[in-house]
């Protein structure tokens, strides 16, 4: 459930994907990995102009959302000339902007995802929808929002442009799509184009898309033709490209890597390269106006460069916000408005550019990493926004009702009464009063020398899985000054807590299952362990059984009536990243990151089925069970509300073959010293994956063999073919198939870049 904080500490950068039939095993890898097939997401095929990457044939089975609470991320702004539009989290909200400095809220309209961007055309909102793909939703200032049309894609949707007649959305690794939207209630795919890069960001400019391919670079596509969308150009430049603009005769690219790179489009299949200005650093978006080019800057906030003279931008000033600046929008040279990740949207007087003012902010949740449930309040652990408090006397409507932000990374939380106890990364155990949740009060704090992930508190101990740290037991008897009485040193990293009786039960990552004795706080000591072909992220116990969520190796459950010799019972192969788990009965509920919640009949161990399932709208994280109710942590897509009635319908199981090769990003990147490299092969060829250094020396060959239909995985350990380390570095990974069916004559090639970080 915990188990990403592990790779924030050495940098990586998240974003799962799935596990893989079809393992390739590398011999110098200790740990065991074991081939096991797993369902895939059908679609159809591109003649048929109609995609469905997240609806598999699985129904949802008897698992019916309630409610949510939706915030999360802001990462999208627009305008017109009348109002405002942000994303938070899955609320698309609305702001009259009668005065632009002094936005007032109007309306908000819940989306299935979160909302990575927003282009407004006419009264038509057109916005990509991550996992929901392209919503269009019709508004003006006199009638509420009304969603009218959605396109579902195979991946999800992060940029979007429109003309009069179609859209254009960015979609990921999946490429361009074309959308005809004459007819906004029955919008429908007419063109594609796999791009081979990942589709990040577009601008639309005389017939021509100019998309932001992250490290791909600059794709040119000429779309006079909709349906049959041409690439006709391009630049590859060696950063990570993010947000476009055209302003002139002048295309402005945002790049994270590099700084904002301004190009000039005399001729517009082969622009000319016309400055790079490096003064502005990890660029996400950029719009131009009036001389003036606004880039948000992540982490760094925003900065405002003079493009008056494209050849010799210079810096006006930059301005770091609280917050992760991405979308951005602007009214004339007076008002910037920035969505700032896990601050919300902010809004600034920049008619002074070289001191902007803020004028206003409304705030948004972080990613929601953990749930715990007391009464009719959910306190949700919010990562670097701290921990909300949710009133869910409303199951249909679960209301915010405050705030505590004062953490340095909330990721696991635990309440009894109006405490709350809170795993909080570097900071270690924080312990709050939520009496009143309007002004929520820390009352003490214990630092660790790990990296908090996950608390259970019982008769005034809290039990800390403290990541490298270990397990610690906190007396908190007085919480204005908790003291540590007790530590135990795990060979992996703890990640999850589960108490039974007088042992402490922690998913250990790598070191699978340890069970510890604590009937003496004071001396805690290890009596069993199990250890798992995976890595253990959750655990929860219910009797004499531990259920645990490992990861890629899937669900298992394991007996430990003798805690000194745990044995497994069964076991269940993954969808994707198994995150959490939680049990009633005879019933499983398992958080896959990138399903979200399935639900497993687990009465016959010998043969454990599925029986449910819901597919969430960003990456589920966390679950538990309160009364009749399951919560789901649902990333930057807040938290869900599902109930699920007992009765059991088992599913029919989907097709596992893919429809398209293709090679997936390596996981994890940055990485040290192994990374899982996966890839799609939808018919039958000779297959060649191979690593390259920064120079195009080749330096190990991972496959070289015919391979039948399926979905692999294979993992590097950082070594070339003479079984000797590489250093630190950047590295790519090229796959090539060659077609051994007279019905496939085309060979395919793909490649993506990682980087090693010892």
């Amino acid at each position: 459930m915990r188990y990403f904080i592990w790779f924030f500490i050495v940098g990586i950068a998240m974003g799962l994907t799935g596990h893989t039939s079809g393992w390739t095993q590398v011999s110098s890898i200790p740990r065991s990995f074991s081939s096991k097939a797993v369902p895939s997401p059908a679609y159809s095929g591109e003649d048929s102009h109609k995609f469905s990457f997240f609806s598999t044939n699985w129904p949802d089975s008897n698992v019916t959302v309630t409610g949510r609470w939706a915030s999360g991320r802001s990462e999208a702004v627009a305008l017109d000339s009348l109002y405002l539009v942000y994303g938070d989290g899955g609320y698309l909200v609305f702001l009259d902007r009668s005065d632009p400095l002094y936005p007032k809220e109007t309306d908000r309209l819940l989306l299935p995802s979160i909302i990575h961007d927003i282009f407004i055309r006419d009264t038509l909102i057109l916005v990509a929808n991550h996992k929901g793909g392209l919503r269009i939703i019709r508004y003006s200032p006199t009638t509420a929002p009304e969603e009218m049309g959605q396109v579902e894609l195979p991946a999800p949707a992060y940029g979007v442009t429109a003309d009069s007649q179609y859209a254009y959305v960015a979609a990921g690794d999946s490429g361009f799509f074309v959308v005809n939207i004459q007819n906004p209630r029955t919008p429908a795919v007419v063109g594609r184009l796999l791009t081979h890069g990942f589709a990040q960001d577009l601008v639309l400019w005389n017939q021509r898309v100019y998309l932001a391919a992250r490290d791909a670079g600059l794709i040119i596509i000429d779309v006079s033709n909709p349906a049959r969308p041409v690439k006709t150009g391009g630049d590859t430049f060696p950063g990570w490209l993010l947000g476009l603009d055209i302003a002139g005769n002048f295309l402005y690219a945002a790049d994270w890597s590099l700084g904002l790179i301004i190009y000039e489009l005399s001729n517009p299949t082969n622009p000319a390269l016309w400055a790079l200005f490096s003064d502005v650093s990890t660029c996400e978006q950029v719009q131009v106006w009036n001389g003036r080019a606004y880039v948000t800057n992540g982490f760094n906030g925003f900065s405002i460069v003079n493009v008056s003279m494209p050849a010799s931008p210079s810096l006006i000033h930059q301005f770091d916000t609280e917050g992760f600046a991405r979308g951005l929008a602007h009214q004339d040279t007076a008002c910037l408005y920035i969505a700032d990740g896990r601050e919300g949207l902010r809004v600034f007087d920049v008619r002074t550019p070289t001191n902007p003012t803020e004028t206003q902010f409304f705030d948004t949740a972080d990613r929601a990493l953990d749930v715990a449930v007391s009464g009719n309040r959910a306190y949700v652990a919010s990562h670097l926004d701290g921990v909300w408090v949710v009133d869910i006397s409303n199951p249909s409507n679960p209301v915010a009702l405050g705030n505590f932000s004062q953490t340095g990374g909330a990721f696991g939380v635990d309440v009894v009464g109006t405490t709350v106890y809170v795993a909080d990364d570097v900071d270690g155990l924080r312990i709050l009063d939520a009496s009143d949740p309007n002004n929520i009060v820390e009352l003490g704090q214990y630092n660790t020398s790990g990296y908090s992930m996950d608390v259970k508190v019982r008769n005034n101990f809290a039990y800390l899985a403290d990541g490298a740290g270990g397990f610690r037991i906190i007396d908190v008897s007085d919480p204005t000054a908790p003291s540590e009485v007790g530590f135990y040193s795990t060979p992996g990293t703890a990640t999850a807590v589960a108490l039974h009786n007088n042992y402490a039960l922690v998913a250990d990552y790598a070191g699978g299952l340890r069970i510890i004795d604590v009937s003496d706080p004071a001396n805690p000591s290890k009596v069993g362990a199990y250890n798992t072909d995976g890595f253990t992220v959750d655990v929860v116990v219910r009797g004499e059984r531990a259920y645990l969520a490992d990861l890629y190796d899937g669900f298992r459950i394991v007996d430990i009536s003798d805690v000194s010799n745990p044995t497994e019972l069964a076991a269940l192969p993954a969808w994707d990243a198994v995150t959490g788990v939680a049990v009633r009965d005879s019933v499983a509920f398992l958080t896959e990151e990138n399903f979200g919640l399935r639900v497993v009949d687990i009465r016959n161990l010998s043969q454990l089925r599925d029986v449910g399932y819901y597919q969430t709208g960003d990456q589920a994280k966390a679950v538990i069970l309160h009364q009749d109710y399951i919560l789901v942590a649902d990333n930057a897509n807040g938290i869900y509300l599902f109930q699920y009635p007992g009765t059991v319908t088992r599913l029919p199981r989907p097709s596992a073959l893919p429809q398209q090769a293709w090679l997936h990003p390596n996981y994890p990147n940055p990485f040290n010293p192994i990374t899982n490299i996966r890839y799609d092969l939808p018919w039958t060829g000779r297959v060649q994956l191979t690593i390259f250094d920064a120079t195009g020396r080749l330096i190990r060959k991972l496959v070289d063999q015919p391979q039948v239909p399926g979905r692999y995985q294979i993992i590097w350990d950082a070594r070339n073919d003479a079984g000797i380390p590489v250093g630190s570095g950047i590295y790519f990974y090229q796959l090539q198939v060659f077609p051994l069916s007279e019905e496939h004559t085309r060979p395919f090639r793909q490649v993506r870049k990682m980087i090693l970080m010892k």
